[in-house]
């Protein structure tokens, strides 16, 4: 970029010492002209020489800000890496309950897209989950205490954390307010872009992101509705059944959708 502004200012430079020497030309014909005049001299100097000292200053002083603008850039991101460490690890150390569902594997914040996904898998290939989808279809209703005898109901638990999840709701409310702290910084535009990509792939907000697009444009046996065993907004004693993409899992996806991508 510096060197754009010193070309810029040469070629302005080089029209103005063209225009002088057009005017000069046609002053010269004259040869009465000729005869050295110091008032003109200086009438015609000066406003050069002050016209170039403006451009240099200029010059001098866009240098000078955008270093100061980079050197504070540089004090600054330091806090919020650290900040995305902190984050990273807190969401690592949240632990999912999955009741054994996956063996001695262990689910947290960071890779329970990959667990949901296998988790709604097991439902699509339960016999009990087949025969109740075929009595949700027809309209055919159960109460809780029906589901808590069927033989995916550890598997509905484990579903259900992320369907009413608090944990992941305040560590989602935290890599937002993180998300705003960045866009009204004084970080260079380069320098916030870069950090926010930072944030969605070491917060995983990217595979978030690519679960809920997955159920989006999916349906039947690959994302099918699921008992809202546990819905808050629920107060009958009959289970509906929603898309996972219908509950409270899909709250901050607008809003990381617009900030992230």
């Amino acid at each position: 970029m510096k060197f754009k502004y010193i070309i810029i200012s040469l070629l302005v430079l080089i029209i103005i010492l063209l225009g002088i020497d057009i005017f000069t030309g046609i002053w010269y014909w004259n040869r009465n002209n000729l005869i050295f005049n110091p008032d003109y001299f200086n009438n015609i100097l000066t406003p050069i020489l002050t016209f170039l000292a403006i451009i240099i200053y200029g010059i001098a002083l866009f240098t000078s800000i955008k270093q100061n603008k980079i050197l504070h850039n540089q004090n600054i991101k330091p806090y919020y890496l650290k900040e995305i460490k902190k984050l990273k690890n807190r969401a690592k150390k949240t632990e999912i309950n999955h009741l054994g569902a996956f063996d001695e594997k262990k689910v947290h914040l960071l890779n329970y897209t990959k667990y949901l996904m296998s988790a709604i898998t097991k439902l699509t290939k339960s016999n009990d989950f087949i025969n109740d989808y075929k009595d949700f279809e027809n309209n055919l209703k159960h109460n809780r205490d029906y589901y808590k005898e069927r033989d995916y109901y550890i598997v509905l638990l484990f579903i259900t954390e992320f369907t009413i999840g608090f944990d992941i709701k305040f560590c989602y409310d935290d890599i937002k307010k993180l998300i705003e702290e960045v866009n009204i910084s004084n970080l260079l535009n380069d320098e916030k872009i870069l950090i926010k990509k930072r944030i969605k792939n070491e917060l995983a907000i990217d595979k978030y992101i690519a679960f809920i697009d997955f159920f989006d444009k999916r349906s039947g046996n690959i994302a099918p509705f699921i008992p809202m065993i546990f819905d808050e907004f629920n107060q009958s004693k009959e289970i509906k059944y929603k898309s996972i993409t219908d509950t409270s899992l899909r709250n901050p996806y607008e809003w990381f959708k617009k900030e992230l991508e």
